[in-house]
């Protein structure tokens, strides 16, 4: 099966979702992840994946889309803004993204909202309770 995973966090940062990731493609799955730019917890974008390098990435087996994303920071506005931007190109992004099965981590609203963009164009089920 084809999957695609819309979240705004995957390796190299540490969250539940790579493990589970990678186990589908073990298990003989095709997963591409949509993500953002790694930037978690430190709030700054990682300096191998500025100035759109490793944009496009396959790590166990596992592809990797990123999209533009503002770095975090270490205020609520500058967070807020990460969560805004991972909606607005991340949903752009999705439209050239294909999967015929839909997974959002829930970290998010504006993971939902990504992941939506490609559901509306593809009319794949779509899984919102990855957590």
């Amino acid at each position: 099966m084809k999957i695609l995973v819309a979240g705004q966090h995957f390796y190299p940062e540490n969250f539940r979702i790579n493990d589970l990731c990678f186990e589908l493609v073990k298990r003989g799955h095709e997963v591409t992840v949509l993500t953002g730019l790694p930037n978690y917890p430190e709030g700054k974008v990682l300096k191998e994946y500025k100035w759109f390098r490793n944009r496009k990435q396959t790590i166990n087996g596992v592809k990797i889309v990123r999209c533009s994303l503002l770095g975090r920071g270490k205020s609520t506005l500058r967070m807020a803004l990460n969560y805004v931007w991972f909606f607005v190109f991340g949903s752009l992004k999705a439209l050239f993204v294909k999967g015929s099965c839909i997974c959002i981590p829930n970290v998010s609203n504006y993971n939902g909202m990504a992941g939506n963009c490609t559901k509306e164009n593809e009319k794949n089920p779509i899984n919102y309770s990855l957590s």
